[in-house]
């Protein structure tokens, strides 16, 4: 949408009176206009980049982006106030052209940080398994840093990048997954760094790094969350019961796809084989000490079987924190919690 005024105030008015009234009415799309007012003699150019831009992001929220790419070079703006911030500082046909231009040189990055699965600039199995990660982490607030290091690539390698995110991923893992902290915080925080980065004030890994670690909950914090997280997300169980796999056995590799591997309750949901009082079972049921990556055909086998039967089939999992479960006689609230609470201490050793 191409809005005709040719006065600032009056576009943001007609922007702000449609958004009121309920019509689909981007941030972007005003941008879009304002940008071309002051590209001037470059307005063609411009227009043929920003059309470029939107073909690249087809499908994304061009606006997150545009914020994304803002909170990097300036640090954060909330999306409310992206149009005033933007319209204050790019002023002149110059600046117009530039920032157009910058935008698309950042766009290929978002995608990937988006689309892991098919990046087209990174190729960098690190990397590609941080993003992975974090996208199943459903973390965002970090991706001012990643295109603040992709503005600043002449002091950052690929391995950089990938020390940088594996941090990021421990942060995000500490504070957000486990210990349940607000994104509010995570976000400022993280377009500060960016920010420093883009000024050039960190210049290196080991200061990012640290920045990054210097927000972190404490470990006793991190321990006392995770002995007593429960979650229904299943992206976040994946995770993180793939993760305390790897830790345990580096040499056999999880098939990741959920149809095959299956997320099996210790603790069934239902079932007249087990004694469940129906406090205890909503109490520890997605406790993660009840929880267990299972083959398809060994969990359709165990389903509410009594635990006597269940933990022969764990022992004939391949996937390494099972095979401890059949070393209990038992299965009540209590192995529940013993259980969490060794793969907290091992959780401490992960994300460090």
């Amino acid at each position: 949408m191409y809005l005709e005024t040719n006065d600032l105030g009056e576009s943001y008015v007609i922007f702000e009176t449609l958004n009121a009234r309920g019509k689909d009415l981007e941030i972007s799309d005003l941008l879009k206009n304002y940008v071309f007012s002051k590209a001037e003699g470059n307005l063609p150019t411009v227009q043929v980049k920003w059309q470029r831009l939107t073909n690249e992001l087809s499908g994304f929220d061009l606006t997150k982006y545009i914020r994304y790419y803002w909170n990097a070079r300036y640090g954060l703006v909330r999306e409310k106030d992206l149009y005033r911030e933007i319209s204050a500082t790019i002023t002149t046909p110059k600046e117009s052209a530039d920032f157009v231009t910058d935008l698309n040189g950042c766009a290929t990055y978002y995608h990937d940080i988006l689309m892991p699965d098919s990046c087209d600039m990174y190729d960098d199995k690190d990397i590609i398994a941080h993003l992975s990660a974090l996208k199943m982490l459903r973390a965002v607030t970090f991706i001012p840093i990643l295109l603040a290091l992709e503005m600043q690539k002449d002091f950052f390698t690929a391995k950089n990048k990938a020390d940088i995110l594996q941090a990021i991923e421990t942060y995000i893992v500490r504070n957000a997954t486990i210990a349940g902290k607000t994104a509010n915080f995570t976000e400022k925080f993280f377009a500060t760094i960016a920010h420093d980065i883009y000024t050039q004030k960190y210049l290196t890994t080991d200061t990012i790094i640290d920045k990054i670690k210097s927000g972190m909950i404490s470990d006793m914090d991190f321990y006392n969350s995770f002995y007593t997280f429960t979650t229904k997300t299943t992206a976040y169980i994946r995770y993180i019961l793939i993760m305390i796999h790897n830790y345990l056995d580096k040499n056999h590799e999880i098939n990741r796809n959920p149809s095959q591997v299956n997320i099996e309750h210790i603790m069934p949901k239902n079932s007249d084989q087990w004694e469940i009082d129906a406090k205890t079972r909503d109490a520890y049921l997605w406790r993660l000490g009840n929880l267990a990556l299972l083959d398809d055909k060994l969990n359709k086998k165990a389903s509410n079987q009594p635990f006597e039967d269940k933990k022969k089939l764990y022992a004939k999992s391949l996937i390494h924190p099972n095979q401890e479960l059949a070393n209990y006689s038992r299965w009540t609230s209590q192995e529940i919690e013993n259980r969490q609470k060794k793969l907290a201490e091992i959780a401490l050793k992960i994300w460090c």
